[in-house]
């Protein structure tokens, strides 16, 4: 656990990892009826949401992040305590701004959150 600031180079192998999750099929969701709700706000399929998050994750760098400093730590059982990273990126296949949250355990990507940008600074 970081517990303070994350780093340029933290940030960066936070994406790292989580693109390495992805691309082993290792990826939970925290709340998946939560995740349904924002893929229709998206208008994209729950299938498809594997092939955007890798778009997503090879477009995220460290100054996308929108997370607090130092991560907030999650607070759903299965990850409880867990880091919680946050970035708003440009995706190309949604053409918006998202904004994707989550955590990494067990070499497996949690998301808890994946929706558009609803920070009003648009994209």
């Amino acid at each position: 656990m970081l517990l303070k600031k994350p780093t340029h180079k933290d940030l960066s192998n936070k994406i790292r990892q989580a693109r390495k999750a992805l691309a082993e099929g290792k990826m939970v969701f925290v709340s998946p009826a939560v995740i349904a709700a924002d893929a229709l706000e998206l208008e994209y399929e729950i299938g498809e949401l594997p092939e955007i998050l890798v778009d997503l994750l090879d477009r995220a760098t460290p100054d996308d992040y929108a997370g607090t400093s130092p991560p907030q730590q999650s607070y759903e059982d299965p990850i409880l305590k867990c880091e919680l990273f946050a970035f708003n990126v440009k995706d190309s296949c949604l053409n918006c701004k998202v904004y994707l949250k989550f955590a990494l355990k067990s070499e497996t990507l949690w998301l808890v959150s994946f929706h558009k940008d609803r920070s009003g600074k648009g994209g």
